[in-house]
């Protein structure tokens, strides 16, 4: 399921907030059934091999955030 974020007007915005503060991140699920939502940090941590679709709420930009080795990667 794709995840919602707000206060983003760009993707880079966001790149730079993930990658600097991942715990002030929030994400939001839509789904009905079983959502996930919670921070950046918490919903990797809880889950560290899968990956995090993102977009905005105007779906003006994609993003899908991941757990390496070296970190968080977004692309």
């Amino acid at each position: 399921m794709t995840h919602l974020v707000h206060g983003f007007k760009t993707k880079k915005d966001f790149i730079k907030a993930v990658k600097t503060q991942p715990d002030q991140v929030e994400l939001i699920d839509p789904s009905i059934f079983a959502p996930r939502s919670g921070s950046v940090k918490e919903l990797l941590e809880t889950k560290p091999e899968e990956m995090l679709f993102v977009t905005n709420e105007r779906r003006s930009w994609f993003a899908n955030i991941k757990l390496s080795q070296s970190g968080i990667k977004v692309g």
